[in-house]
């Protein structure tokens, strides 16, 4: 990624606070890290700022975020299925997730 100049950030927000130490979550962790992408984790309970509407996003460029809606299953067995996805190019919504981004990155422990 770096030799094109890009910089990729990713940010994985848990509610389980072991999950940082859970040996596939590493290796996933260090897989990324080794492809040039700035990790960090974030234990959802840190957030303490409202992000209304916050679901699954990726910034491409400050220019246009691609958003997902998990759906909610009613099993207790059931892997969440992707219910919808969006692609946002109003710049209002842009500039907010950009926000919510640098927010939730600045709350992240680097991996």
């Amino acid at each position: 990624m770096h030799d094109r100049g890009v910089v990729v950030r990713r940010i994985f927000i848990f509610d389980k606070p072991d999950l940082h130490t859970d040996s596939d979550f590493c290796d996933i962790c260090a897989m990324q890290v080794e492809a040039g992408i700035d990790v960090r984790v974030l234990e959802h309970g840190k957030i303490t700022q409202s992000l209304t509407g916050l679901s699954d996003f990726i910034l491409f460029d400050g220019g246009v975020s691609y958003e997902t809606v998990a759906s909610a299953s009613q099993r207790a067995f059931a892997l969440p299925s992707i219910l919808n996805t969006k692609l946002a190019l109003d710049i209002g919504q842009i500039r907010k997730r950009v926000a919510d981004f640098e927010y939730l990155w600045s709350l992240g422990d680097p991996v």
